[in-house]
């Protein structure tokens, strides 16, 4: 697992152009009001969203990617331990997290963004036997899913954003 030190954010900063991209595609397909990054390391589509009118907020568990997070926008926590916001959101965002945890923690994070809200977009979601009991009450929405994907293609050649566009889903509450 990388290290998500002070060097690994600054290096990531190079990214931060697909911000407005990616916001731009939240807010069409799922307008949100009030959403969360989990995992947001520079927090760079939280500002997005902010720029766009969206009460976003990010939480991520590495205090160095937090300092880069809009001043009133941050939690920081882990979000492999159960955690309760003090308020609900309508939509957690989560990509590139799955990914890169260990197989242990996905379950806990899978219970965190399946508490906090009632839209989740999120790449790499892991629905293994056992995983599934999680998600049974919510459904893949498949029009979201490929609305938003239609409008990250034009990007998919750009590495910042193929993997979100590739393998992003957006799931409901049933």
């Amino acid at each position: 697992m990388p290290t998500f030190d002070a060097d690994y954010m600054a290096r990531r900063m190079f990214i931060s152009w697909r911000a407005p991209i990616v916001a731009a595609a939240i807010v069409e397909v799922l307008d949100p009001k009030v959403a969360i990054d989990v995992g947001c390391a520079t927090g760079d589509i939280v500002a997005g969203l902010v720029d766009l009118g969206v009460d976003a907020w990010g939480t991520d568990s590495s205090k160095a990617s937090m300092s880069m997070v809009p001043t009133g926008k941050r939690i920081i926590t882990d979000a492999t331990v159960p955690w309760i916001p003090a308020h609900k959101f309508g939509l957690a965002i989560c990509f590139e997290v799955f990914s890169i945890l260990p197989e242990v923690k996905r379950d806990a994070v899978l219970q965190n963004l399946t508490t906090v809200a009632n839209t989740i977009l999120a790449n790499h979601i892991d629905l293994a036997p056992g995983r599934g009991r999680i998600m049974e009450d919510w459904a893949l929405d498949v029009v979201a899913t490929d609305r938003f994907r239609e409008i990250l293609e034009p990007w998919i050649k750009k590495q910042a954003i193929k993997a979100i566009a590739r393998t992003a889903q957006v799931w409901r509450r049933n």
